[in-house]
């Protein structure tokens, strides 16, 4: 079933198989405009609907909108148009991280992931499961991130997210991991995170 929504002036359709935008876009979203100067890249990965990509379009900043999912991949290029700002992105489906390059200045990454523990019974929940911990997704993120030239990558995770286990993994990863945000919604708590290199701290 489509659904549709509006988003601070930007007009986003979806189905059953793309996410749609709830209180953890939006603790990013209310920051991007910030996070965004000085950047003429942003990978956002995981696009769902593509209002990362929208939003960064809007501000004269060029997006790839990657996503694993055919159905999300398609309303984020649907959406990119109907809103006019198709010049800005490009939408790959596929792996979220292995067709990526390493080596972009002035990158940025972005990513509202599948951050909830549990294990994948139906195929929605590839939308919000990210395995044991919910920090397979978000694992993967901060390996790629360590590797790439990007200067930084923001996140989303919850409450019920096992993120202890990814902050021991930062000095593997030689990046820094800080929490910048957090919005209570009844008994969880949405937060957002800042990734850096060691070496830009």
């Amino acid at each position: 079933m489509e659904w549709s929504l509006d988003v601070d002036g930007i007009r986003l359709y979806g189905n059953e198989y793309t996410y749609k935008p709830a209180e953890d876009s939006l603790i990013l979203y209310s920051r991007l405009r910030r996070i965004l100067r000085g950047y003429s890249v942003v990978y956002d990965v995981g696009t769902g609907s593509g209002i990362i990509s929208l939003i960064a379009g809007r501000n004269g900043v060029y997006s790839i909108g990657i996503d694993t999912i055919y159905d999300a991949t398609l309303y984020a290029y649907k959406n990119s148009v109907l809103n006019g700002l198709d010049e800005y992105m490009d939408n790959i489906c596929g792996d979220m991280l292995e067709m990526l390059r390493l080596d972009l200045d002035d990158l940025l990454l972005v990513s509202n992931p599948p951050y909830l523990p549990g294990t994948y019974e139906y195929p929605c929940d590839i939308l919000y499961i990210g395995g044991m911990g919910g920090i397979e997704v978000i694992r993967r993120l901060i390996e790629y991130f360590s590797i790439s030239k990007a200067s930084e990558m923001y996140f989303v995770t919850s409450s019920y997210t096992d993120m202890d286990n990814i902050i021991r993994l930062s000095p593997e990863f030689k990046v820094v991991i800080e929490k910048i945000d957090e919005i209570r919604i009844m008994s969880e708590i949405i937060y957002l995170y800042r990734v850096r290199h060691v070496s830009s701290t």
